[in-house]
């Protein structure tokens, strides 16, 4: 059988101003290196630091990529719709071109069709 306690102590530590200034630069340390443990973390991985740095360069140049991009893909469906209409008109010409080395082809598939068509 338990004996039920008559009395309670409480005991209470108290600091001085300069053990509490102590604490508080101990406890900023803590914080501190709980944020800055996981950012070091990203700066050492590769393929975080990528990320980051694609993500900001797409923040801050995504719209002249993206206009660039719409304007290499429009010349180069222009491209290819000229090398199209000189392939029909002129197959040995094509043949002779291509000589056995793959060209990379813009377009949709069935404008890659007809080339290999006229071609091969």
């Amino acid at each position: 059988m338990k004996i039920k306690p008559t009395q309670i102590i409480v005991h209470r530590i108290e600091f001085q101003q300069k053990e509490r200034e102590m604490l508080e630069g101990l406890n900023a340390a803590i914080i501190g290196s709980k944020i800055v443990t996981p950012f070091v973390e990203i700066l050492k991985d590769v393929s975080a630091m990528a990320s980051l740095v694609s993500i900001y360069l797409a923040y801050r140049y995504g719209e002249d990529v993206l206009d660039q991009m719409r304007e290499t893909y429009q010349s180069a469906q222009e491209v290819l719709a000229d090398g199209l209409k000189i392939a029909k008109n002129n197959k040995e010409i094509a043949k002779a071109a291509v000589g056995g080395i793959p060209i990379p082809f813009v377009g949709n598939l069935r404008q890659v069709y007809d080339v290999f068509d006229l071609i091969f």
